[in-house]
């Protein structure tokens, strides 16, 4: 199960915002951030946890909405790999990615 120092859950308008200090699957802050895909978010480079780090976190998580999740991490990775969203950015469309079913609320 998650083996974490939760820091809590912020709601926003996109969703909720799950903070841990230390999340399982990984060594901490300084491994993830090594690691981190960079993103252009309305003109500001942003780091963004890597596919393959996420799917370690859901991985040794193990709760039932994380292994919902690993299905599409999976495809997201195996697109990624083959260079199918490379320069997409965050206007792709990955409707054909999600999940068959919404994940359960935090």
């Amino acid at each position: 199960m998650l083996q974490s120092d939760r820091l809590g859950i912020l709601r926003t308008r996109y969703g909720p915002l799950d903070l841990l200090f230390s999340p399982a699957g990984s060594s901490g802050y300084e491994s993830l951030r090594e690691d981190a895909d960079v993103m252009d978010v309305a003109g500001t480079e942003v780091p963004v946890v890597s596919v393959d780090s996420l799917i370690e976190m859901k991985e040794a998580a193990g709760r039932p909405k994380d292994r919902e999740h690993l299905s599409f991490l999976y495809r997201l990775r195996r697109l990624s790999s083959d260079g199918e969203l490379a320069g997409a950015g965050w206007d792709t469309d990955l409707q054909d990615l999600r999940p068959t079913q919404e994940p359960e609320e935090f």
